[in-house]
């Protein structure tokens, strides 16, 4: 039973959803504003009922779905975060502590050795040290951030021997070899007049052009769906980007090529 559910994904079963309503006579019921379209007060009261219930089910799914490549690209873009480890966060912890701790030792030894100094002097300095530590927060925190944008510009263009292994034969394959295969395929069945070539060309250049994209945002969502392959996602959301910068020329070859063999 562990081995069935592992391939059921919500978004496998999304497309099979999508699939039996629109090769089945329920498209005629469910999808409105075409010939074929059946309303539900045209039909039977029971079935008229049912149909209602399926069109109210099918417009809030349509509608939920609406908001799912704005999701998907919240997800992928916080796959990019590297969540810390407990044992970072305790240490992270122990260092502020003993941080604070040198911090209250100096201040105690400051108030010791200003206590025979007047009280004028002794108020001058405690500004004095306020103001230095007020800069430096500040001048530590800039320095903060511009050290994690350079390391996150370091982390995007610098790769690991797996990763550029995975970027160059995820590349290779799907902007070179499966639109070489989807152009000759498209060329075959045509010259062949088989049935199974599109006969509307936007619909063949909609096919072909699937051949040429990169791969969909669907995989960073199915590493988050499991504590045991989470920690897979920031290295995947670094991937996709780099597919997607990368996909940029070969695509607009592609659907040149691909605009040409359709007509």
């Amino acid at each position: 039973t562990v081995i069935p559910k592992k391939p059921v994904t919500p978004p496998l079963v999304g497309i099979f959803t999508g699939v039996l309503i629109g090769v089945t006579p329920l498209r005629h019921i469910l999808i409105g504003g075409t010939s074929t379209y059946v309303a539900a007060s045209t039909l039977p009261p029971e079935l008229g009922l049912v149909a209602a219930a399926l069109k109210a089910l099918f417009e809030l799914a349509v509608l939920i779905g609406g908001a799912a490549l704005p999701g998907q690209t919240l997800v992928l873009a916080s796959s990019f975060v590297k969540f810390k480890t407990p044992a970072e966060e305790e240490a992270e912890a122990s260092a502020a502590l003993r941080k604070a701790e040198a911090a209250s030792e100096w201040s105690k030894d400051a108030n010791s050795s200003q206590s025979s100094q007047s009280v004028a002097a002794a108020g001058t300095a405690r500004e004095n040290w306020s103001g230095r530590n007020m800069v430096e927060g500040v001048a530590s925190a800039g320095m903060d951030h511009i050290r994690k944008a350079m390391a996150a510009i370091t982390s995007f263009l610098v790769l690991d021997e797996a990763d550029a292994r995975a970027l160059i034969i995820a590349s290779t394959v799907r902007f070179l070899v499966l639109p070489v295969c989807g152009i000759v395929a498209a060329v075959v069945l045509r010259a062949a007049h088989s049935p199974w070539y599109p006969a509307d060309p936007v619909v063949a250049l909609v096919v072909l052009t699937m051949a040429a994209m990169p791969p969909a945002q669907n995989l960073v969502l199915l590493t988050n769906l499991k504590e045991e392959t989470r920690y897979l996602a920031p290295r995947l959301a670094g991937l996709l980007l780099r597919m997607y910068v990368l996909a940029i020329p070969p695509t607009t070859v592609w659907l040149t090529v691909f605009m040409a063999a359709v007509k």
